[in-house]
């Protein structure tokens, strides 16, 4: 994945993270991240896998997120986290061509946002 100025969370597979907590990695505008998803990643109710990533962000941001991979139909989501459950914003499944995924959004308010990479 990867953050750019508009931040471009564009990737290969996708991050690795062991646990729930270790599953966040923080992520910044023009970064690209890849890794995999696997067996070791946390879980949603239908039993896919997910890796999140953290940004902070500004008020009135602008974000071009997005998720690539030859090996799944790549979905991404986009929230904040509120204890320990995740709110989703916003969502996208093909918006960057074929199984690709990507999200535009512009932050409403600062603060910490959550991005789920997963598979469809």
């Amino acid at each position: 994945m990867r953050l750019a100025p508009s931040l471009l969370l564009g990737a290969a597979l996708l991050a690795v993270a062991p646990g729930l907590a270790a599953a966040q990695r923080t992520i910044s505008v023009g970064q690209t991240v890849s890794g995999r998803l696997e067996a070791s990643d946390p879980t949603l109710s239908d039993n896919s896998y997910y890796d999140e990533y953290v940004y902070t962000a500004r008020a009135g941001e602008r974000l071009t997120i997005t998720l690539r991979s030859s090996d799944f139909d790549a979905y991404l989501n986009w929230g904040r986290r509120n204890g320990s459950t995740f709110e989703s914003v916003d969502t996208d499944d093909d918006g960057a061509g074929g199984t690709d995924s990507q999200l535009q959004v512009t932050v409403g308010s600062a603060g910490t946002y959550v991005i789920r990479a997963n598979s469809l």
